[in-house]
């Protein structure tokens, strides 16, 4: 593996853990929030950097129904990137206080929106290189289990994880979130921090694994 592959791997393993980190923001007092989120920001940014070929090759060539898709996901990606520093600095109470914005409920709830796009988004945008995550993982750390093993293990995790992710979506309550709409969140930290986190796992990798096999499942019926 080269340098720019690793750091490639640093950055997005990074960006996952900093996302789950700010996304428990009533665990964390707010200025460990805000100073995670903008640690998320320079991530972004470094992350679109290190990918800038992407960007410079978006006009040429043919646009299969695969890459308008990733196109769109993308572009998607930037709004609510966007969406979350603008709304950011308008709802900060330590960070960019100075500004002098008051804070309102639409300005939280716009931010609470846009972070969970973001949460999704990333999580589908995974699962659309999630065959070249899994090569990555492989030079990493070789399995020695047989084939055959190796996919049923992979179906089983695959469904235990989507029925998981469906009923921490719903635990979570996060239609609401993404269509802002009051939702009352409440986790008692107290009791269970790794359960929070497992909810939040679990939901990132049912839209992997369901967007990495509809892909599969397409590019079958389409070869």
């Amino acid at each position: 593996m080269n340098r720019k592959t690793l750091l490639k791997l640093v950055v997005d393993c990074a960006m996952i853990l900093s996302v789950l980190l700010a996304i428990a923001n009533k665990l964390t007092e707010n200025r460990m929030h805000e100073s995670v989120g903008l640690f998320i920001v320079f991530l972004f940014f470094l992350h679109n950097i290190l990918n800038w070929r992407w960007y410079s090759s978006i006009l040429q060539g043919k646009y299969s129904m695969r890459r308008l898709l990733d196109i769109a996901v993308n572009l998607l990606f930037v709004l609510a990137m966007a969406t979350l520093i603008g709304s950011s600095l308008m709802i900060s109470r330590t960070l960019f206080v100075s500004l002098g914005i008051e804070s309102t409920l639409t300005l939280r709830q716009v931010h609470t929106t846009a972070a969970y796009w973001f949460f999704i988004l990333m999580a589908i945008h995974l699962g659309m290189h999630w065959a070249r995550v899994k090569a990555i993982t492989r030079r990493i750390l070789p399995i020695s289990f047989n084939q055959r093993v190796q996919s049923v293990l992979r179906w089983l995790l695959s469904i235990v994880i989507v029925f998981y992710g469906v009923k921490a979506s719903f635990d979570r309550d996060v239609l609401s979130k993404l269509f802002m709409i009051y939702s009352f969140d409440f986790w008692d930290f107290e009791k269970s921090v790794v359960g929070f986190f497992i909810n939040y796992v679990a939901i990132m990798g049912f839209y992997i694994v369901i967007t990495h096999n509809a892909l599969k499942v397409f590019q079958t019926e389409k070869r």
